[in-house]
């Protein structure tokens, strides 16, 4: 961890002091998409560090550059793809038999089936109610964070983080919190990585199944909170998930480019992972077995794993 900002810090991102530069596809390891930025930068300059266009400051990020140095776990300069695109088909009720719901504690209503859900799109979570009874709620997909143009260096329409690495649960002011207090079910159908560049391939991934069409349910390991009212003045909810990622098992790291998966949780462990402590709740982020998945849909352009009947 760099303590101090100065040379050694903005030689990690190939510049040096009084220097202005664009790093293009930053992506925070932690964190998840950050995209291109311009970053204009002097160390001697405490206001200078508001100048950063483009960056998605979420809660613990510095704002003078004499807290620069905390960038250490987040800004690596590395570029990650994440999970931003699941699917969830599966009936409410079917949901609360899954997960042990009391119909009283179903908020969702006559929920439609999500064929796709992307980041800041509304999904169905479970988590634990202020009573510590199981809750079927809809939340955003995407903890938010403060977000400004790169031109006029104004506030824009929040960034969403949908994705919490597993490494950096306990050491990020983003997730730490969270993962202490506030950990949730994030119910699925299948879910989507890409792989390749100008056109990227579509794959889904679903649990293993007797029939094609079959999308059994699972839950992934995930995390909510309450959003600022400034930051959710463009969203109807004001609770947000995100979901754990963890290392890629063998069917998905030929796809992922940095070898990442969501944590897909075994239905024995889903009270541990709601109700134990942080250390029980970490022994269960681990690949979920190949032999368990496979891939039901794949080609370019597909964002969809909609409802199928093969009957």
């Amino acid at each position: 961890m760099v303590r101090l900002a100065g040379p050694r810090l903005l030689r990690r991102f190939g510049v040096e002091r009084r220097v202005r530069t664009v790093l293009h596809a930053l992506t925070c390891e932690n964190c998840g998409m950050l995209g291109e930025m311009t970053l204009k930068f002097d160390r001697h300059d405490l206001a200078a560090a508001r100048q950063i266009r483009g960056l998605n400051l979420h809660d613990d990020w510095p704002t003078t550059a004499r807290d620069l140095a905390d960038i250490d776990d987040c800004a690596e300069g590395k570029i990650e793809d994440v999970c931003n695109l699941y699917s969830n088909t599966t009936a409410s009720d079917a949901m609360r038999q899954l997960f042990q719901i009391d119909a009283s504690n179903d908020r969702l209503g006559n929920a439609e089936p999500r064929p796709a859900i992307f980041p800041k799109k509304p999904a169905p979570v479970v988590r634990l109610d202020e009573d510590g009874n199981r809750e079927l709620i809809e939340m955003s997909w995407g903890f938010l964070t403060p977000n400004f143009s790169k031109k006029t260096g104004k506030p824009i329409l929040p960034q969403a983080w949908n994705n919490a690495r597993d490494d950096k649960l306990q050491k990020s002011g983003l997730w730490s919190a969270s993962f202490r207090e506030r950990r949730c079910l994030i119910p699925a159908s299948s879910f989507n990585e890409t792989k390749g560049r100008q056109p990227a391939t579509d794959y889904w991934f679903a649990l293993s199944a007797d029939r094609p069409a079959d999308r059994p349910p699972f839950a992934i390991a995930g995390l909510w909170r309450r959003e600022q009212k400034e930051l959710r003045a463009q969203s109807t909810h004001e609770l947000t998930h995100t979901m754990v990622t963890t290392e890629a098992n063998e069917l998905v790291r030929p796809i992922h480019a940095r070898g990442r998966m969501p944590v897909i949780l075994d239905p024995s462990d889903y009270e541990t992972w709601l109700t134990g402590t942080p250390d029980q709740a970490l022994a269960l982020l681990r690949p979920y077995p190949a032999a368990g998945m496979r891939i039901v849909l794949q080609g370019v352009g597909v964002k969809a794993d909609p409802i199928l009947d093969d009957t």
